[in-house]
């Protein structure tokens, strides 16, 4: 999906590179982005998380592991970790455990 200015971008922002755009510690430079890109481009931006430590390639990764690696016992621990009283859940994973679906959209649930 291409995205569009929403009207004509200088040369210099044109031109800026993502170093130029972002700073450390606080994120996007929205003041510089906002007036040529959509509402929905300014969400997408702000899903994005410069690594400007670790200088590692781009990837998907499970911030719950120590590895980056998604597992359910991970997920049940990040899920549990909370102790404040909450309502009775069973019901809902009765459910989800008993559904009629594929493996893969049971573990998903």
């Amino acid at each position: 999906m291409a995205h569009k200015a929403t009207t004509e971008i200088p040369e210099e922002i044109a031109e800026a590179r993502i170093c130029d755009l972002w700073k450390s510690g606080v994120g996007w430079r929205y003041h510089h982005i906002e007036p040529y890109v959509t509402m929905d481009t300014k969400l997408r931006l702000a899903a994005v998380v410069v690594d400007e430590i670790s200088e590692a390639r781009d990837r998907v990764s499970w911030g719950h592991t120590q590895d980056g690696e998604f597992s359910v016992k991970s997920t049940y621990a990040f899920l549990t970790q909370d102790t404040k009283l909450k309502q009775n859940m069973n019901g809902l994973f009765t459910r989800a455990w008993h559904a009629v679906v594929p493996e893969r959209i049971r573990v998903f649930l």
